[in-house]
């Protein structure tokens, strides 16, 4: 014989009755809900049309409604993600239920979708779920924010302010993440208006004293030497530069440019090779360190980077003849380059004292 509970559910369904429905369960137990599963299954269609009418209908919100007010995380992953019904309803039901795999779900929206990541981020300021910690979270606020809904006027910066807490922990995490081609930084700032851009929206809230201005520049530092996508890396050196950090703060950034300099992505290496330079004018680098860093450079494939690494380690021997050996030493290695160009700047090994007191 069904329960009472059974046989009220069956009449709200068949009234299309929505505030009965979440009304209904908003008073069940967990042991209730899980009860009224099979009903609420039943219920609906295996399978339903996309169009919005049809999913606007009452009909149908009612019956989304009580499976996901009734139905085990993995009952509900069976039937995929497109059957949910409105996201105010969405919520209501969750935030009622408190189910123990909300997380879970908020992952699996966005694993389906990161065009949803709107409806994920409402999941996380109404507290219901943790904020997610995987890439997908990150990639869809781009994804999210990189085409202006029919209606919406604000800009860029008028959308993060209004959600100001996205200025103290998602804004830096998207500097942690390479992306993609199709839903990246350097994707969505090519195609999109002044107002929308997020390399002027960022410079824009640090002008303002929102964001950090030294954590930016350390920021876009940190993301090129993970050696991303070039296509990917080449925004961040771009934003740096959009920056225009001081003589000051450059020179309080010696060493991480330094280190960029065995970077992987050539243009990152070229653009790198450049600040060092600039420094070394402002206040010269430590003889030893700096031919520590171009040693690599005398290799590289673009042979303007390694000839400007070799003009680099000439001028060190002007300003530190007690180095001359060790900058000789390491120059004639340009010597294996294989565009000869690059040879021809290197030091011929027989003008060279050092290598001549090694025969």
């Amino acid at each position: 014989m069904e329960t009472r509970n059974g046989l009220e559910l069956r009449q709200i369904l068949e009234q299309d009755d929505l505030d009965a429905c979440l009304r209904f369960f908003s008073q069940a137990t967990e042991a209730e809900r899980r009860a009224l599963s099979g009903i609420a299954l039943a219920a609906m269609p295996t399978q339903f049309p996309l169009i919005s009418p049809f999913r606007e209908s009452p009909w149908w919100q009612v019956r989304a409604i009580a499976v996901l007010a009734s139905c085990s995380f993995a009952e509900l992953k069976q039937r995929g993600w497109l059957w949910l019904p409105d996201w105010d309803h969405v919520c209501a039901v969750l935030a009622a239920r408190r189910p123990d795999w909300i997380d879970e779900f908020a992952e699996a929206i966005l694993n389906f979708s990161t065009g949803w990541w709107g409806h994920v981020r409402r999941l996380v300021r109404e507290g219901l779920c943790s904020k997610p910690r995987t890439e997908k979270y990150v990639i869809g606020m781009v994804d999210y924010l990189r085409y202006r809904p029919a209606g919406e006027t604000r800009t860029l910066r008028e959308q993060l302010l209004a959600d100001v807490e996205l200025l103290d922990d998602e804004i830096w995490r998207l500097f942690e993440i390479e992306g993609c081609k199709g839903v990246s930084f350097t994707t969505h700032d090519g195609h999109t208006s002044p107002d929308r851009r997020w390399d002027q929206t960022l410079l824009a809230l640090s002008e303002e004293g929102r964001l950090s201005r030294p954590r930016l520049l350390d920021a876009s530092l940190d993301a090129l030497a993970r050696d991303f996508d070039p296509y990917q890396a080449r925004w961040f050196s771009q934003f740096h530069d959009l920056l225009a950090p001081t003589d000051e703060e450059r020179l309080g950034r010696a060493d991480r440019y330094l280190v960029l300099l065995s970077s992987r992505n050539s243009a990152t290496v070229s653009w790198a090779l450049k600040a060092v330079k600039r420094i070394d004018k402002l206040e010269p680098i430590k003889g030893r360190k700096l031919i520590a860093a171009l040693r690599p450079l005398l290799h590289a494939p673009q042979k303007k980077t390694a000839i400007s690494a070799l003009a680099v380690l000439e001028g060190l021997v002007k300003r530190a003849p007690e180095l001359s050996s060790m900058v000789a030493l390491t120059a004639v290695g340009a010597l294996d380059h294989d565009d000869t160009d690059v040879q021809a700047a290197a030091p011929a090994p027989k003008r060279t004292d050092a290598l001549r007191r090694l025969d």
